[in-house]
């Protein structure tokens, strides 16, 4: 599974978009597109083979905001969807998905591709937010607001009430992003609970 998040498409080589590209189509990978100021359009994936293994087809570049609060509408038809079974009992489940925060902002598309499975809506509109779609032996999922800050904000924090999450830690973005393998790796002692279950589910 590769998740990419507000990196524009210059950041990956040919060969890596290419790999990407095989990963889902021929070896059953996944990929999951999040939002961002450099993802979809207005990172130009919609210049590279990604566009097609993505369910939605993007604007043209620059015209992909929607940078104002949002809220969801998850259709009934996809509420046993596993994205949305967050709890076994039915009726806590339904209060969950009820409490679902506001994003602060989402990339923009034309539509979901006629494949694609729409798990969220912009609440009041036929305008998608997440879709999904199985692509060649893999899948794909299209995430157009951003998975923690920024439009996210309030995502991070979604659990039940009286959970006090912790400070969260920021590695770098762009060109302050440096990779280091001891920080990514796993710590040999138990993980802790996620301080906030339902936006960890």
């Amino acid at each position: 599974m590769i998740i990419i998040s507000d990196i524009n498409v210059k950041n990956f080589a040919a060969e890596q978009i290419g790999w990407v590209s095989d990963l889902v189509t021929e070896r059953g990978g996944g990929l999951l597109m999040a939002g961002g100021i450099s993802s979809f359009d207005s990172g130009q994936y919609d210049r590279t083979p990604w566009e097609k293994l993505i369910p939605v087809d993007m604007l043209g570049f620059g015209a992909g905001f929607y940078d104002r609060l949002l809220t969801l509408d998850i259709p009934d038809t996809v509420k046993d969807h596993p994205l949305w079974k967050l709890d076994s009992d039915p009726e806590k489940n339904a209060e969950i998905l009820a409490a679902h925060p506001p994003f602060f902002g989402m990339n923009r598309v034309r539509r979901a591709k006629p494949g694609a499975v729409v798990l969220a809506l912009r609440a009041g509109t036929d305008e998608p937010v997440i879709a999904a779609q199985t692509y060649g032996r893999g899948r794909s999922v299209a995430y157009l607001p951003d998975p923690n800050g920024g439009w996210g904000d309030r995502y991070a924090t979604w659990g039940p009430s009286g959970v006090v999450t912790g400070e969260r830690i920021e590695i770098g973005q762009g060109a302050e992003f440096i990779f280091s393998s001891d920080a990514a790796r796993v710590p040999a002692t138990p993980v802790p609970p996620h301080p906030s279950p339902w936006y960890g589910r």
